[in-house]
């Protein structure tokens, strides 16, 4: 179905108000793509983009400090829960795995004791000790929001789709916690992802390292190839229609310009003026 101001409309009226949801907070490298793979999960109503985890004051992406780029999740408890978000984040990396970059850290946040708790049960079910795995367990203190051009960025990407909101009269603020835009976010990443997805097995389908047909790698080769035939072709025609063979066979085919017939005589060069005297 097309996007209109009317479904937005409609879609934001009916969504559960902010009073009504809870909100988890994860960091998952980049923060576009979590942003849109968990607006488009079932009980998300919004999300958001932003900073936490570190001492800086009023970090900016270009001045991010200690923090790390991290998204929230505010859902419906009804529908969905807490655990279930983590189990999700947890499934999607390697807790194991170290990165560098505190920027683009992973990292489980708790925000309240419940959180907490839930936390380290879900943790010990899995084996995993929060004190040696590489994924940072935090308590969340400040979540400080991102740039408006990072909010619902795939979203943002796609074309016409962000004029649907500015024709409602919808500010950055507005677009940023409008659940139409976070639904629609995840739908835009789904979207690209499943074309990303049909090219790979496109490529995967020729063969690692097969051009495709008639690609700008064959066709040098070929002519190449041809031009080889062709210039043996002629040199095997030339050898045997030399000048004695046709000379002495009488044939009617012209041999080499030697200024002689095929019978052997001299050409008459008539010329223009000697045709009309005759």
């Amino acid at each position: 179905m097309e996007l209109s101001p009317s479904i937005v409309r409609e879609y934001d009226r009916a969504a559960p108000e902010p009073s009504e949801t809870e909100t988890a907070t994860f960091a998952l490298g980049c923060f576009w793509g979590p942003d849109a793979r968990f607006g488009a999960r079932a009980g998300v109503v919004r999300t958001r983009v932003g900073y936490a985890g570190g001492t800086r004051a009023d970090p900016s992406y270009h001045a991010l400090g200690d923090h790390t780029e991290v998204f929230q999740a505010d859902f419906d408890p009804d529908r969905t829960s807490y655990r279930e978000l983590l189990v999700d984040v947890l499934r999607s990396h390697d807790p194991n795995t170290r990165v560098r970059k505190t920027q683009y850290q992973n990292v489980v946040f708790a925000a309240t004791p419940a959180q907490r708790t839930t936390l380290d049960t879900v943790l010990e079910e899995r084996g995993l000790d929060p004190e040696a795995i590489a994924t940072r367990v935090e308590q969340l203190g400040r979540f400080y929001p991102a740039e408006d051009y990072h909010q619902k960025h795939s979203l943002r990407g796609t074309p016409g789709l962000e004029s649907v909101f500015e024709e409602l009269g919808y500010d950055d603020t507005d677009l940023r916690e409008s659940p139409a835009a976070t639904t629609s976010t995840g739908s835009c990443r789904t979207r690209w992802a499943g074309r990303s997805a049909r090219s790979r097995r496109s490529v995967a389908g020729r063969g690692r390292g097969q051009p495709r047909p008639w690609s700008r790698r064959e066709v040098p080769q070929s002519r190449g190839r041809r031009s080889a035939r062709a210039a043996s072709a002629a040199s095997a025609t030339t050898t045997s229609t030399s000048p004695s063979t046709t000379r002495s066979s009488g044939s009617s085919v012209p041999g080499p310009r030697t200024g002689r017939t095929p019978g052997g005589g001299r050409r008459v060069a008539r010329s223009v003026s000697s045709e009309k005297s005759e």
